[in-house]
Order: structure tokens, then sequence, then C-alpha cells
């Protein structure tokens, strides 16, 4: 099963610089790396852009920073009073349009960035135009995940981490209550590890605490002995505060049954493939190309492929992973001046046809193994 985790959190507010319209605001991220812990005091190049009208508009302004995080893996800088890369942080019409912000991060230290994200801009903008600090508490949220999360009804301890992207956009960070409906029957919130066990959380309610770090959540099974019931879902999200609604979110959940679902293996395969990797000593393959088909939604035909007379056939064993069988029979194929003794298929993962021989020479008794990937 596939596991998200949340990548980063950021805090924005308005700072007063003098009794005239300030010109910067703080900003404040936590940096987690891909085992879910903080990075710890260390330094981070930090690119930030603003941005027009959209998350990939012109961009207005751009400067750097080189903060060091804390030993909660926070750190924090003031938007318009970094090193400045392009345009004019003062000239910014912030009245004219949407704005936003763009996240880059080199957890080195240095200006190798990689984007983290984008968030609007929305209260902040108005307070650098009109001169007051004031913001109301507002937050950004929305799913991170492409695909619904889902639930196998043979899996009966699944656990599936609860993924959202989530900004804290202005104000002073409080706690932040996650509040859930329409969540299927036999599934609930459940919080806590693997090391330590799960604990069910009956209220439907999760907690972002102090505004920046929440548990790590999951959607669960309540009860194994009761079995799920398959279907497409929609649970409400809805962030608040003790005393506001935040945001609400719509967040995808599946249950499916392997069993009656007939899941197309073929169809990432299908079309001309063209073979761009090959060994050295059967180099003169490379450009040729085979044509893969859909016979069913198991099975895929290939024709063109090396010295198959008639094509041949590629099936998919496990219906579930949809894996390919492991091995051709070669019926004594010959490629130059070599004889395949084994062929082994694999999947790529972008619709790569991967294919591993083992040869030896006519004549000789030098053995080797030769990768060909078709893409």
């Amino acid at each position: 099963m596939k596991h998200f985790i949340l990548i980063i959190v950021t805090l924005f507010s308005a700072i007063i610089c003098s009794a005239q319209v300030p010109q910067a605001f703080s900003f404040q991220s936590l940096v987690i790396d891909e085992n879910n812990a903080p990075v710890r005091d260390q330094m981070i190049g930090v690119q930030i852009q603003i941005l027009d009208e959209s998350a990939s508009g012109t961009i207005l302004y751009s400067e750097s920073h080189r903060p060091t995080t804390n030993s909660n893996g926070l750190y924090t800088l003031e938007i318009g009073n970094g090193d400045r890369i392009s345009g004019s942080f003062e000239d910014i019409d912030w009245l004219s349009g949407a704005k936003y912000v763009a996240l880059s991060h080199d957890v080195s230290g240095g200006s190798d960035y990689r984007l983290v994200g984008s968030s609007q801009l929305l209260s902040v903008p108005y307070a650098l135009a009109s001169g007051t600090s004031f913001i109301e508490p507002k937050i950004y949220a929305s799913r991170i995940n492409l695909s619904p999360t889902t639930f196998d009804i043979t899996e009966f301890d699944a656990k599936e981490i609860i993924s959202y992207r989530y900004d804290w956009i202005q104000g002073d960070p409080e706690d932040v209550y996650l509040e859930y409906s329409n969540l299927p029957d036999n599934i609930n919130i459940q919080q806590g590890s693997r090391s330590i066990g799960y604990q069910i959380i009956t209220s439907n309610m999760d907690t972002i605490f102090d505004g920046f770090a929440r548990p790590n959540s999951s959607f669960g099974i309540i009860d194994p002995n009761v079995p799920l019931v398959p279907g497409s879902y929609e649970v409400d999200i809805t962030f608040r505060t003790e005393t506001e609604i935040l945001e609400e979110i719509k967040y995808a959940l599946d249950i499916i049954d392997p069993g009656n679902q007939e899941i197309d293996c073929t169809e990432d395969y299908v079309g001309v493939k063209v073979l761009e990797t090959v060994c050295d000593s059967i180099n003169f393959l490379e450009g040729t190309s085979i044509s893969v088909e859909k016979i069913d939604n198991k099975t895929l035909g290939i024709t063109d492929f090396l010295d198959f007379p008639d094509g041949t056939t590629l099936s998919f064993r496990d219906a579930i992973e949809c894996t390919l069988d492991a091995e051709l029979n070669q019926m004594g194929m010959r490629i130059g001046d070599f004889e395949v003794l084994r062929i082994e298929v694999r999947e790529g993962l972008n619709g790569e046809l991967e294919f591993f021989l083992e040869l030896v020479r006519i004549g000789g008794d030098d053995e080797f193994q030769c990768e060909l990937i078709y893409r």
C-alpha cells in the first residue's frame, strides 16, 4: 500500500517594520525528511518566489535565504529581507490580483533548489498594502495524494495514513481540530505507530497541535471481524480552531473487493516500443522496435520481438499487482552469433518492457547476461 507523509507546514504573518507600510512578513517552515523525522540544527538553502495570479504565474520577485533549523526542525525568515534574486519587493502591487508564494529548498544549504510547494497569500498582502498588522487566523488545506486512499477488504489489519497539504497562512498558530464525517462503516481514525500500537479515536476528531505538528494518524479498520462494504466514499474533513471553522475539504476513500474487480493490466504497455537499452555484444539491435497489443485484460501480444517468428504473448499471473510471468520459452532462439539460454520478463515503472537474457556464444562457452529495455 502507498503511504504518504506530510512534508512541510508553513506559517505566514505580517510584521511591522515601522509606522509606515511594512515591507516584509515572517515565514516559518517545519522541514521533515523522507523518514518523517525533523531536519534538526541544519542550515537550509531556501528560495522564495512571489507569483502573480496563480501557482504557475509570472515571478514578480524572488530572493534567497540561508536559515538554520532549530531542534524541532523549524526555521524562521522574513520574506522581503532576503538576498534579492530578481524583481523588487517594494514594487509588488498586492491589490492587483491573487499572489502566491513558491517555496524551494536545498537541504544541503546550497542553491540546488527543489520546489516544495506553492500557496496563495490571502490577507498578508492586504496588510502590506494598508499598513495594518491585524490578521485573522487562516489556513490552507488540500489533499496531497492524487488517487483515492484505498482499502482492500481482504486485508483485515489495513491502515492508510491520512494525507493532506496543510499551511497555516496567517495569525498566531493554535491547535487545529480535524473533524471527520461520512466515514464508511467500520473505519475510523487511529493514532500511534506499529511499535506502540494504534488507538481508535471514537470522536472522529484529530488534532494538529500548535498549528504545526500532528499525530501519526491513519484511517483504520475498527473490527476485523466485521466486513467492509465495497464502494467509493467521500469523507468530509473540517479544519477548525476552538472558535471558528478554517477550511473544509473532501477526501476520497475507496473500498475494493479484488475478487470482483476486473483490472486491466495491459493499458500501460500497448503501442510501439523502441529498444533503448541493450548490451554491447548485441548492440546492432538498438533502435529496433516491437509492437504490443492487448489480447485481453491479462494478456499482451508482441510481434517483431527478436526471432519469435509468429510473435509471442505475455501474461499477467497476478491479477491484483499485475505481475508478469517470469520467463519466456525461447525455443533455441539465436541472436547473431549467440544462442539464447533464458529470457526473463519484468514490467517497468512507466510502461517499459524489460527483458533479461542469458546468452552463450555459438561454438563457445562464454555465457553472459544482457538487458533489453523497450520504451
